[in-house]
């Protein structure tokens, strides 16, 4: 599959690591979201193009549930990561205040996490979606990681994606917030802590400063 297979229907997402557009694949009439790399700023597209192998590779370990609420993936490769468009409104927008929705957010992290993949960036209300039917969907998979194993490090990062639901719950929801989940959301992991004081201020110097780039504030990204 190439680019010129793909009917853009919108650009969803542009920025220093490509594009990102809903799309129709040629001949099948079928509807999919396209992530590209060759706009990608020559100082990142390397970076880039690795992160999309590692969603590519995220996403093939989570065929067996992927459907409504994990994206299928169509094609890598040529330059581009082809998706399943999955329908839905960003939580960001939705601010679901249902109980239900963040229960099966847990549900989807528990499958996820079963056939052996971390999210890694579900802090972002931006990579959750609201389904037609009130579920919790799960986007983009670019720093997710697979481990057969499931050591510590494993462990831990699942604890994080479980934590950053519960944080979202606590922004839209919080009066729904069981004990547990409270005490959740106090118990922050060593490593979550070593990252917020020493990496994430590092990584906002790079990317802002340096960089001129915000995930957050570049981004029109929604599915």
């Amino acid at each position: 599959m190439k680019r010129t297979d793909l009917k853009v229907i919108r650009v969803l997402k542009e920025d220093i690591f490509g594009g990102i557009s809903l799309v129709e694949i040629e001949g099948e009439g079928r509807t999919a979201v396209c992530r590209h790399y060759a706009g990608a700023n020559p100082l990142v597209r390397f970076l880039s193009y690795y992160l999309g192998r590692r969603e590519a590779a995220a996403l093939r370990r989570l065929s067996p549930i992927a459907g409504e609420r994990i994206p299928e993936l169509i094609h890598f490769g040529n330059g581009i990561c082809v998706r399943s468009y999955i329908e839905g409104e960003p939580l960001k927008k939705a601010m679901a205040a249902d109980e239900g929705y963040y229960g099966s957010a847990l549900d989807i992290l528990g499958k996820m996490h079963a056939l052996g993949v971390v999210h890694n960036d579900l802090e972002k209300p931006e990579n959750w979606l609201v389904t037609k039917d009130g579920a919790a969907a799960i986007i983009d998979f670019q720093l997710a990681f697979y481990s057969k194993r499931r050591g510590m490090l494993f462990r831990l990062a699942a604890r994080e994606d479980i934590r950053h639901a519960v944080k979202n719950k606590k922004r839209y929801c919080a009066s729904e917030l069981s004990e547990e989940e409270k005490g959740i959301l106090e118990n922050k992991s060593l490593v979550a802590r070593l990252v917020v004081k020493y990496w994430k201020p590092v990584y906002n110097y790079i990317t802002r400063e340096v960089l001129n780039y915000s995930d957050r504030k570049r981004s029109k990204y929604s599915r």
